[in-house]
């Protein structure tokens, strides 16, 4: 078995409308949504490691003011920006890479933002 099959074996399945979907919503359904599922403790852990080391008391704000702080520190901290994309991608096969690198932009933006939303429901196991 190739890497691009066991990677493709590991994903969780997900349900996902796949009408009138263009290349970037398709790219997202089939290979984004799986990817985040699979790596959902790890996006947690990253976020609350995050919290740690720059000793956010998340304890400390309202259930509100921690969904919005999440948002802040990931959309300012460069370093935190680019962990989360790239624990993301590090889980593409090899045509899936290929797709992002000609979609960087785009496909960044989307993994943050899913990844924002995904840590920002679930804040409880962040503080």
């Amino acid at each position: 078995m190739s890497r691009d099959e066991h990677l493709i074996d590991l994903r969780p399945a997900i349900n996902a409308t796949l009408e009138k979907c263009n290349d970037l919503e398709l790219f997202q359904n089939n290979t984004l949504r799986p990817i985040l599922k699979l790596q959902n403790a790890l996006l947690i852990n990253l976020v609350r490691d995050y919290f740690k080391v720059h000793k956010k008391n998340t304890e400390a704000y309202t259930f509100t003011a921690r969904r919005l702080l999440v948002k802040e520190v990931i959309n300012k901290d460069l370093f935190l920006r680019n962990s989360l994309i790239y624990i993301i991608v590090g889980l593409f096969t090899e045509n899936e890479f290929n797709f992002f690198s000609g979609n960087k932009k785009e496909v960044s933006k989307r993994i943050l933002s899913m990844a924002t939303k995904r840590v920002q429901d679930q804040i409880e196991l962040v503080s």
